[in-house]
């Protein structure tokens, strides 16, 4: 990622654990060393147009989805349905993608940020691409953060 100022793996693990502390009182684990794997899979995207060109993605599995879910609105797993694992899913990405922004950015500068959308599926770590796993409750999620080709 190399138009990304500071130690942006820092506050993208700060940025994840302070949104899900305050939002859903979970506590995630930023886990570098294993692997998500999932069968079915929520996801959101999210563009970050200014000052970076870029986008935020989040992905994890049906299961995990629905804890969040449950544990954010103060519901019974069982009453959480697919939109509102989406909707709650597209909320916390674009929390942890202000609270992001605003750590690696000096406090006089603004950024724009894009709506989330729905994705399947999250990149693979490589060439404009950085994937960050992290554990909780048993399961995996992870966020990605992805060039945009200038």
């Amino acid at each position: 990622m190399t138009d990304l100022p500071g130690n942006y793996q820092e506050a993208l693990v700060t940025a994840v654990a302070e949104t899900f502390e305050n939002l859903a009182f979970m506590e995630p684990e930023y886990s570098p060393d294993k692997e998500f794997a999932a069968a079915v899979t929520y996801g959101c995207s999210l563009a970050i147009h200014a000052p970076l060109q870029s986008t935020m993605q989040i992905v994890m599995d049906e299961e995990l989805g629905k804890v969040i879910t449950s544990t954010v609105w103060s519901r019974q797993k069982e009453s959480v349905d697919e939109q509102m694992c989406r909707d709650t899913l597209a909320e916390l990405l674009n929390t942890i993608a202000g609270r992001f922004m605003k750590a690696l950015l000096p406090a006089d500068q603004t950024f724009q940020l894009g709506l989330p959308e729905v994705t399947e599926n999250c990149c693979s770590s490589g060439t404009g691409c950085r994937v960050f796993p992290f554990s909780l409750s048993g399961s995996m999620f992870q966020i990605a953060l992805v060039e945009s080709a200038a």
